[in-house]
């Protein structure tokens, strides 16, 4: 709460000296941080929410273009709503990012996705 308390407060205070626009970026590199350590998106897919947990997904990667879970989870949302393409793309990066960062746990969890492998 104190990290969310100094990021508001400060990006209030760039607000006042007219920098809105980096209080902007600041507040959203928060929510995207926020995300991807609490996993929202897991939370709004839970309560059926899919169009909100891919938002969650893309806002984490627009910050952390390399994620493999946010892909991995991204992939996964996407499948369910029915975009098979957009989610075997995401599953396919996943694996690629997988592999170059050595999350090995990401890369047993892709073939247990059947349709959606890479």
């Amino acid at each position: 709460m104190q990290r969310t308390a100094a990021i508001v407060s400060e990006s209030i205070e760039l607000v006042r000296t007219q920098r809105v626009a980096e209080a902007l970026a600041l507040l959203d590199r928060a929510i995207g941080e926020a995300s991807r350590k609490r996993d929202f998106k897991h939370i709004a897919e839970r309560d059926g929410q899919l169009h909100r947990a891919e938002l969650f997904c893309r806002k984490v990667l627009e910050h952390f273009p390399e994620d493999e879970l946010a892909l991995f989870g991204l992939g996964n949302v996407l499948g369910r709503q029915g975009d098979i393409t957009g989610a075997t793309d995401a599953h396919r990066l996943c694996h690629r990012m997988s592999l170059r960062n050595g999350k090995r746990e990401i890369l047993e969890m892709l073939p247990k996705l059947g349709k959606f492998q890479s």
